[in-house]
């Protein structure tokens, strides 16, 4: 069978299932499919940086569906672009990165190869090597990175949570960068314990209280895609104390 074809009707039959059993899980399978099948790389190049040639490998090597995330994620990948200037150079720490398609694609927009992955689970296949963690911390000298990306990974961290965030607190020179998944509303939670029943979910107003208690201040945030789900995008700067207790200039 013709892979379209087949994927069609995998679209269909999650579309069922979604409405059939509430389960918004489905509906976001339907719309990874819609976007795989009809999502626009060529596009994706132009308006990101991308090199077309990345996107199309990413896709057919199976590492990654970009015309899903550059959809689910435009308001984060739109600002990082528009000021890609302030990140030139920049390095990072990708924290649950799985295949490392998002660092990837950051690499061309920041024109900078230094970056790390880590994660709890090491994929079989990857773009670069991915040093397994234990998800409770993170194991690096502080100051370490410039930044510190936590992809729709801190609501399965639950308990951990806040021990990473303090962690990255210490590690990140200038930035960390959230996305998560929102609990706002009825459709929210329905979402959230389908995704993960043990994981740790929070609305925006509990995030930034939670930002501000471990030291960061906000510089930006925006909302993601929410077709089936709130998700947002808050990029944090950590406030760090002192160096021998002489006052920042």
């Amino acid at each position: 069978m013709n892979f379209h074809v087949r994927d069609r009707l995998k679209r269909l039959a999650f579309e069922v299932f979604s409405v059939l059993g509430r389960n918004p899980g489905y509906a976001v399978k339907s719309r990874i499919l819609k976007f795989r099948l009809h999502g626009e790389l060529p596009a994706i190049s132009e308006k990101y940086n991308i090199r077309l040639e990345t996107l199309e490998h990413q896709k057919l090597s199976g590492l990654d569906d970009p015309a899903y995330r550059f959809h689910r994620d435009a308001g984060l990948f739109s600002y990082l672009v528009s000021n890609a200037e302030r990140f030139k150079g920049l390095s990072w720490l990708d924290v649950g990165a799985r295949t490392g398609a998002m660092s990837l694609y950051l690499s061309e927009i920041f024109e900078s190869n230094e970056w790390e992955l880590c994660d709890v689970t090491v994929p079989p296949r990857s773009n670069a090597p991915v040093k397994q963690i234990e998800g409770t911390r993170l194991d690096y000298e502080s100051n370490s990175f410039d930044i510190v990306f936590f992809s729709y990974i801190l609501h399965h961290a639950a308990d951990n949570t806040i021990a990473l965030l303090r962690d990255a607190h210490r590690i990140a020179r200038c930035y960390v960068v959230v996305t998560e998944d929102l609990k706002e509303t009825a459709a929210d939670c329905r979402w959230a314990y389908k995704h993960d029943e043990r994981g740790a979910f929070r609305g925006r107003k509990e995030w930034r209280e939670l930002f501000s208690l471990i030291g960061f201040s906000i510089v930006y945030e925006t909302p993601l895609d929410g077709h089936v789900h709130s998700r947002e995008f808050f990029l944090l700067t950590p406030i760090k104390p002192p160096i021998n207790g002489t006052s920042a200039q």
